[in-house]
């Protein structure tokens, strides 16, 4: 009995961890003066321009500052150090899961000095695993037939990253690897089919809602579990309200007569949403708790 328990145990923890799964992402780098040498104490502050929420780190010994568990999006990172002139550098981008590493050099200076970084600062992601990533905005400008649909599922998109196929039953393969082989997820959390693998199609949210959309296809990280996985970030909150409204339609007077057939099949689709994102109150730094919310999400269909 006590080994059957110690089994069940085991099991357990490893079905939540697979579960739980991460979407966070890290910056860090090394801070250093005019001449190269390391600067220890130095303050780094690490902030989400879109949401207005920081974090604030010190580098070490050897100068490294390292700021973890950080949400996808567009960061500011500011550096002060005792005798030297603040540095600041914006528009850094970060996305899932990712390790990006940005080194900053401080100039010799008081605080009424302020040097700002520009892009052509070398920024490297530290991330080994071979992945290809889109934004929502990338997925909405493609001429993919999947809207207005019996399946509306994004899935598709996958097939676009490298070393993805898929079969006419739409199960997908990732750098030759079985279909079950693959891990999904949503924000961390999985949507894999639990009795035969494969993606839960159903689970998967309105194109509108998504952040990102990455595919890992190769040297994935033993905490998915699988040797490849597919995991899609959605949108979140703002300190500004934003929102967007969709109309997909099909309709067979738009569409070509198959010239081996003997007519044009029925064909009336529609799907529509909208989203809106913004913070729950018009209170200044809102940012605790910025709502990011689809409010409208339909389809219907006649053939």
């Amino acid at each position: 009995m006590k080994q059957i328990a110690r089994l069940l145990s085991l099991a357990l923890a490893v079905s939540s961890a697979v579960v739980a799964q991460s979407t966070l992402g890290t910056i860090t780098g090394v801070v250093t003066d005019p001449n190269g040498a390391v600067i220890a104490n130095a303050k780094v502050e690490v902030t989400n321009q879109n949401t207005g929420v920081a974090r604030e780190v010190v580098t070490d010994g050897q100068g490294i500052y390292r700021a973890t568990n950080l949400d996808a999006g567009t960061y500011r990172i500011e550096v002060s150090a005792s005798g030297m002139a603040p540095a600041t550098r914006k528009d850094l981008p970060l996305l899932a899961r990712e390790i990006v590493r940005l080194d900053l050099q401080l100039r010799v200076g008081g605080t009424d000095l302020k040097i700002e970084v520009r892009s052509n600062a070398t920024v490297v992601s530290e991330s080994l695993t071979a992945s290809d990533s889109k934004s929502g905005a990338d997925i909405n400008s493609l001429a993919l037939n999947f809207r207005a649909t019996n399946n509306t599922s994004p899935l598709v998109v996958a097939n676009l990253a490298p070393g993805v196929q898929s079969d006419r039953l739409g199960n997908i393969s990732v750098s030759g690897g079985l279909p079950n082989s693959t891990s999904y997820s949503i924000d961390g959390v999985s949507t894999q089919q639990v009795r035969f693998g494969g993606p839960n199609t159903d689970l998967f949210p309105s194109v509108e809602s998504i952040a990102e959309f990455k595919v890992n296809t190769a040297g994935n990280n033993a905490e998915f579990s699988q040797p490849s996985d597919l995991t899609i970030t959605s949108k979140s909150g703002g300190n500004e309200y934003h929102g967007s409204g969709f109309w997909f339609f099909q309709r067979d007077s738009l569409n070509a007569k198959d010239p081996f057939a003997a007519a044009k099949p029925k064909l009336q689709a529609d799907a529509f949403g909208g989203t809106l994102k913004g913070p729950p109150s018009v209170a200044p730094n809102a940012s605790a708790c910025n709502l990011g919310l689809v409010v409208a999400n339909g389809s219907f269909a006649f053939r």
